[in-house]
């Protein structure tokens, strides 16, 4: 890992590789999709460039080929090593590591449909962090529910409501945000036969001056 952060700060892209990091994962400035896009490029090159001066052995070389290919594969991904390589390029020690930066690579993740357990698992961590946000609630409730695990998604996307609808709220939800949770719910209530919140849900989504769905 060590050689990993050395080739991303020392290389002529470590400002880039630095800002796409951060924008990800300590804001959201970027957007998921896009960012995820250019951080395997960054973790793949990084694993490359290493290979390239260490010459290593041709165990080492296998290695190294498993982590590049793990770096470019969606379908072999660390995201824990994903979250560490990230963390080194900031120079992040662990306690710095916040609610959003679990959230983000919870979204991240949430891309891959066999990888709900690991989602799961980051959304469960942003949550226990200080201050978590409406909007880990939904993703959690979000995975949960395609998972099957109706009762468990209906409390988190309820949470997600609560904690939207505070006028403290962080980020400041849009009125479509709302109505798009109470839609969220409607399904969810009715998946767990409970056909008066299903409606009741329904009636304020239509209430929304947002209402356009």
């Amino acid at each position: 890992m060590q050689s990993s952060r050395l080739q991303a700060r020392r290389g002529y892209l470590k400002e880039l590789v630095a800002m796409v990091v951060r924008g990800l994962l300590r804001e959201r400035s970027w957007e998921v999709h896009g960012a995820w896009l250019w951080i395997k490029q960054f973790m793949h090159s990084d694993v490359k460039d290493h290979q390239k001066a260490s010459k290593p052995s041709k165990e080492d070389n296998a290695d190294l080929d498993s982590n590049a290919n793990s770096a470019s594969s969606s379908s072999k991904i660390n995201w824990y090593s994903m979250g560490a390589w990230s963390q080194d390029i900031l120079w992040l020690s662990e306690s710095e590591l916040d609610s959003l930066w679990y959230e983000r690579l919870a979204e991240v993740s949430s891309s891959e449909s066999y990888l709900r357990d690991v989602t799961i698992s980051l959304y469960e961590r942003a949550i226990e962090k200080e201050n978590p946000s409406w909007l880990r609630h939904r993703g959690l409730g979000k995975t949960l529910q395609q998972e099957f695990q109706t009762l468990e998604a209906i409390e988190q996307m309820q949470l997600a409501l609560t904690a939207a609808e505070r006028d403290d709220a962080s980020p400041k939800p849009e009125a479509r945000d709302i109505v798009d949770l109470h839609l969220r719910l409607r399904p969810y209530a009715l998946a767990a036969k409970d056909m008066k919140k299903s409606a009741d849900h329904y009636a304020l989504a239509c209430k929304s001056d947002d209402a356009q769905q």
